[in-house]
């Protein structure tokens, strides 16, 4: 008997182990299944933050490419102002100028009296004005002398000469400010 209850006792005891066992081992299966759920729930979130990356990376390649592009369109733009600003400032000095020759060489010459210059230099520094206004052959002609007679010695021709000279250079004053009106920004 006492055999019987030592081999009931060793069978409880291994029973017992085995019962332990089981529960270690029911346990490390519900610790790996939860372990899997959660490496899968992390390959899934890594695949996301991939698929978001990859998007993320798209619009930046596009974003950087429109930067180029409208780099390019700013550099270009500031290169068309400043050839811009460069045909106005030709402009405004053209205008200049034949403001300059209308208040000075055309007035000494409407005068008439060549007090203080010559007659031939006055009209010399016209001339290279005359060649940028529209005369017939007739003006263009009667000009060298009409120019170069005191006022005392004018015919009424030549008052008339003197008139549509001043009306020409004033005429291109008003197209070149009208000029400079629309090249402006």
């Amino acid at each position: 008997l006492w055999v019987e209850d030592a081999i009931a006792g060793v069978t409880a005891k291994m029973q017992g182990a085995l019962q332990e066992q089981e529960d270690i081992v029911s346990r490390s299966d519900l610790v790996k299944s939860e372990l899997q759920d959660a490496v899968a729930k992390a390959k899934a979130s890594t695949q996301v933050a991939q698929v978001q990356m990859e998007a993320k990376k798209v619009v930046a390649a596009e974003a950087f490419k429109n930067m180029i592009e409208n780099r390019d369109i700013c550099e270009a733009a500031r290169k068309a102002e400043e050839e811009g600003q460069e045909t106005l400032n030709n402009i405004a000095a053209e205008k200049e100028s034949f403001e300059g020759v209308i208040s000075n060489q055309l007035e000494v010459i409407k005068v008439g009296t060549f007090e203080n210059v010559s007659a031939k230099v006055n009209f010399n520094e016209l001339a290279p004005f005359l060649a940028k206004i529209d005369l017939d052959e007739s003006l263009s002609q009667a000009l060298p002398n009409t120019c170069q007679r005191i006022a005392a010695d004018r015919t009424p021709f030549d008052a008339l000469v003197l008139n549509e000279l001043e009306s020409r250079l004033k005429g291109m004053v008003d197209k070149l400010t009208a000029n400079a009106a629309a090249e402006a920004p």
